[in-house]
């Protein structure tokens, strides 16, 4: 999993949005952008977190293969920063009776860190 420590960065960055420098401003924005492209995020996620708020709910039973565990552990975790397509994804692979393949492994992964990116914040 990614552990991109953002929280602390954004936590300093948003305020100077309100400066009433144009300049700063736009550094600002900039700045912000660079720090969610390299968390692997968007101003999307960013909207979604704002917009949901951040909780850790509870997690849910192990009980099945590791990826049904996985997608519904996430589905738990990120349903403030799925978009409808992983959420999709996460729902249905909690079911397969079969391995994810590599591709749809990769995938997995690579939700997996951008909710943790979150879980972060």
């Amino acid at each position: 999993m990614v552990d991109t420590g953002i929280a602390p960065k954004l936590t300093k960055l948003l305020p100077l949005l309100g400066s009433d420098k144009d300049g700063e401003v736009l550094a600002t924005v900039s700045a912000i952008a660079r720090l969610l492209s390299g968390a692997g995020l968007d101003w999307h996620d960013l909207a979604a977190l704002i917009e949901h708020g951040y909780q850790t709910p509870a997690r849910p039973q192990a009980n099945g293969p590791r990826w049904q565990d996985m997608a519904k552990d996430l589905l738990a975790r990120g349903s403030f920063v799925l978009r409808d397509a992983e959420r999709e994804f996460l729902e249905s692979m909690a079911h397969w009776p079969t391995a994810p393949t590599e591709k749809q492994s990769d995938w997995l992964q690579n939700i997996a860190e951008r909710v943790q990116a979150w879980g972060d914040v």
